[in-house]
């Protein structure tokens, strides 16, 4: 289906939800457009679950990704909401050229600025994004007035940045972790200081932005990403003896050699290990390899990713949640990882490495257990201490439930956003908005 067939088959349907303050008598209802390289994506549950609390909070929300990656498995609630996405790949490269040019043609200016703006930093990445920023603009010209907001700095920004510049829709951007610490720094400015506003996940990512990239601390909102209490703070412990889970995409930064080599070593020390470690990714060979090599095929259990309705049972049974993030040399790094925060909200006792913004979640000896990254041998210490200590876990599981309830609430944490986006919306209702 064309992006306009897929447009004009939702009519209004895109942006009925008007919040309080959105539109009014005389004005034309705004769109949210919430603009993605790949949608659906399993690893990115947390713009999925931003997604469908938004709309819980009354905020029009239109998907529009590049492209569907089309992966083996999927959130079912994401899944559910392919047929209403705006694909910008979802048509023959004719219909895109066509549809391209006719939007040149309608911005002439818009066009030498976006297309002066790249040829200042020629890539072959460049120019692949401002072809998708002509889609862009193509493919939201129907929804009426809108805000863009793009979720991450690197792709997704690049192009609402320069569909910005072409039309002048406004627009905003998460930055989240390997996005923000990977792209050059000229670049993620350049973006912020055309954006409305700048969104992140953490406070260590928020300095970042303000000492580093030079972003005005008052345009930085800082919104972590919530738990789905609803679903985590009801399960049941019933916790297996031994027990490790992890979870995560099989990707060098989540550090699960550094996991595997910590059962090699608690398999050394005598201590009998159940470790599951559930995902997937480009890595899985070398990992599995791994465990090939230490003999740990009866202790180190790799499975498949699934959907998180699926991780709940694992969850419950797990004595100790363990995942070992790292900074890699590109700078790639987790910001807060989701799972950490499933984990803390379903009352498992943590083990992680302090880097990024993991200390804002998890409080060494409070909640779950800090130790440095790369290392195999401190990380199967703290293991070891909670694996052979019941009191230290029920106290480290029953702190992590209360504050997760107190600090990771889904519904809490999207307020803010609600209110960014409604206050947006409000000023491009009457038409300024519209591409």
């Amino acid at each position: 289906m064309s992006v306009l067939e897929q447009v004009e088959r939702r009519g209004t349907g895109a942006i009925t939800l008007s919040p309080p303050g959105v539109g009014g008598e005389g004005t034309t209802p705004a769109t949210l457009v919430m603009f993605l390289k790949r949608f659906p994506r399993l690893s990115e549950t947390f713009v999925l679950n931003e997604i469908l609390e938004l709309r819980r909070q009354g905020v029009p929300v239109q998907i529009v990704a590049v492209t569907d990656p089309r992966e083996a498995t999927a959130q079912p609630e994401a899944a559910a909401l392919v047929p209403e996405v705006i694909y910008l790949q979802g048509e023959p490269w004719p219909r895109r050229l066509l549809g391209g040019l006719a939007t040149a043609a309608r911005h002439p200016l818009g066009t030498a600025r976006a297309v002066r703006a790249q040829a200042t930093h020629p890539s072959r990445a460049g120019l692949r994004h401002l072809a998708q920023a002509f889609l862009l603009v193509r493919a939201i010209r129907r929804l009426g007035p809108v805000h863009v907001h793009a979720h991450f700095v690197h792709v997704p920004a690049s192009v609402t940045y320069l569909a910005h510049l072409l039309s002048g829709v406004p627009f905003s951007f998460t930055a989240h972790a390997k996005d923000l610490y990977t792209t050059d720094v000229a670049r993620v400015a350049r973006r912020a200081k055309a954006a409305a506003f700048v969104v992140t996940c953490t406070e260590a990512n928020r300095r970042y932005l303000e000492d580093v990239v030079g972003v005005d601390p008052a345009r930085i909102k800082v919104c972590r990403h919530g738990v789905d209490l609803r679903r985590f703070a009801q399960i049941e412990r019933r916790p297996a003896p031994r027990q490790i889970l992890s979870v995560g995409r099989l990707v060098p930064k989540k550090g699960f050699d550094v996991l595997i080599r910590a059962c090699a070593e608690l398999t050394r020390r005598g201590v009998d290990v159940d470790c599951r470690i559930v995902g997937d990714g480009p890595v899985r060979a070398d990992l599995e390899k791994l465990v090939d090599e230490l003999d740990l095929r009866e202790r180190v259990r790799l499975e498949r990713g699934r959907p998180q309705v699926e991780l709940l049972s694992a969850y419950a049974e797990a004595s100790v949640f363990v995942l070992s993030p790292c900074v890699q040399a590109n700078g790639d790094r987790d910001g807060i990882p989701n799972v950490l925060q499933e984990a803390l909200a379903a009352g498992v006792p943590v083990v992680t490495t302090a880097i990024s913004g993991i200390p804002e979640v998890v409080r060494d000896g409070v909640n779950g257990r800090l130790v440095e990254p790369n290392d195999p041998i401190g990380l199967a210490g703290a293991i070891e201490e909670l694996l052979h200590d019941g009191a230290l876990r029920a106290r480290l599981g029953t702190a992590a439930r209360t504050l997760a309830a107190q600090e990771a609430d889904l519904t809490e944490c999207v307020r803010p956003l609600t209110a960014e986006f409604s206050a947006s919306l409000s000023s491009v209702s009457g038409g300024s908005g519209r591409p």
